[in-house]
């Protein structure tokens, strides 16, 4: 929807930035030749029909807005393989990824479908995530919650889009930061994670300097005040002065991961740190 998103990819190709882009695919076509320059695009589309689609994105219908993404994403591999092909580069820019976030009772019968189709459009890879309850609807009835049935649909569904994988086309499930129910899978006690990742967001308050920001310290948690390091800062040097003072420590102590924190995407890191590094977990006597 920014006007200036393709200017700010060249720059930072041309700056040999790697480049990732998630979108919902919409206008993909007023970006194309920047977005090829990207090393992957995912495309959010959660659905193999429409009517999934139109379910999940809240639209009328009669929308015919998937149709419309779908061309998008073959429009946007195809060029970005024959222009790089023209150039005689190697480089990885038509890897464009069909995203599909699952939802309890809603697409996961669609799986196998929707990786026929990423696969026909000419992506590298479809990608499957359950859907996390986010942090402001923990302990509410609007909690993601998956069934022994939904977990069945699942399985089932994955071991036949398995056979579509192979070298020019992969199937993932990212399950990682999830039990076998697909319960979140925190196991750790602390969040170490917040000196290692800084969100840049635009001001919440229309009195704000124009090109001021807010910092927070979680993906997770994008708009909870609580893990913002910082709400008006209009010099990014001055994140410098701030990062590992008082107060970022005091979020780091304060964060309740078990009781606040929906599924981490740190999770992983988080437990290496807390397991190998601070507890000393590890065992070098192995049979």
């Amino acid at each position: 929807l920014n006007p200036a998103t393709p200017e700010f990819v060249d720059s930072l190709a041309a700056s040999s930035i790697h480049v990732g882009l998630v979108t919902n695919g919409s206008r993909i076509a007023d970006a194309v030749d920047a977005l090829s320059q990207c090393t992957w695009v995912g495309v959010s589309v959660d659905a193999g029909t429409r009517a999934t689609y139109n379910r999940l994105k809240g639209l009328t219908p009669a929308n015919n807005l998937f149709a419309k993404v779908l061309d998008n994403i073959a429009t946007l591999a195809d060029y970005a393989r024959r222009h790089h092909a023209r150039l005689g580069l190697d480089h990885p820019a038509y890897g464009v990824s069909f995203k599909y976030l699952l939802y309890d009772r809603t697409n996961i019968g669609e799986i196998y479908q929707a990786a026929k189709l990423a696969k026909e459009l000419g992506c590298k890879n479809i990608h499957f995530r359950p859907a996390g309850t986010s942090w402001d609807r923990i302990g509410s009835d609007q909690e993601v919650s998956f069934s022994p049935d939904d977990i069945a649909l699942f399985e089932e569904q994955v071991r036949r889009a398995m056979e579509l994988d192979d070298e020019s086309f992969g199937v993932y499930g990212i399950t990682h930061k999830f039990d076998s129910q697909f319960h979140r899978a925190n196991y750790f006690c602390k969040c170490h994670s917040v000196f290692m990742t800084a969100v840049v967001m635009p001001p919440r308050s229309p009195e704000a300097a124009p090109d001021s920001m807010v910092v927070g310290l979680c993906c997770d948690r994008r708009g909870d005040a609580k893990l913002e390091l910082a709400t008006e800062l209009t010099r990014p040097e001055e994140l410098k002065r701030i990062w590992g003072g008082p107060a970022h420590w005091r979020i780091h102590d304060e964060v309740q991961v078990a009781r606040e924190c929906p599924r981490c995407t740190y999770q992983p890191h988080n437990e290496v740190f807390e397991q190998v590094i601070l507890n000393d977990s590890m065992t070098y006597k192995f049979i």
